[in-house]
């Protein structure tokens, strides 16, 4: 919320005091400056939120261990018990930690493919 804060003190007063004496309202201000102008900052966080729930190991881990019936289990608590517990599986584990690459790296993409689409100046 701090970024997005900081950057909607970014945004010009003059724009948007232009666009509220050319009759916008605050929806058409929202959509048509207020979004370009934080379009990087939400790719930026929507990327940062990806990484962080794909890597929720450690405090699942240490706070249920995965949970009473495995309802806390999430795929890298499953790929530390199927390398590391029993009888190891190291291929399944292999396929869980390349499939959350995978995983990762589309909804990337797909974060970027959409800020480009609308209108963000970031690369």
């Amino acid at each position: 919320m701090i970024i997005f804060l900081a950057n909607l003190q970014r945004i010009d007063p003059s724009v948007i005091e232009a666009a509220r004496i050319d009759g916008a309202r605050e929806p058409q201000i929202l959509w048509h400056i207020s979004l370009p102008a934080l379009s990087g900052v939400i790719i930026t966080t929507a990327i940062l939120a990806i990484s962080g729930s794909l890597k929720t190991f450690d405090l699942i881990y240490a706070m249920t261990g995965g949970g009473p019936a495995g309802q806390t289990r999430v795929l890298s608590l499953y790929m530390y018990e199927s390398a590391f517990r029993g009888a190891p599986n190291y291929p399944l584990a292999n396929v869980i930690s390349t499939v959350m690459v995978i995983i990762s790296i589309v909804l990337i993409i797909i974060t970027r493919r959409l800020g480009k689409t609308f209108g963000t100046q970031e690369d």
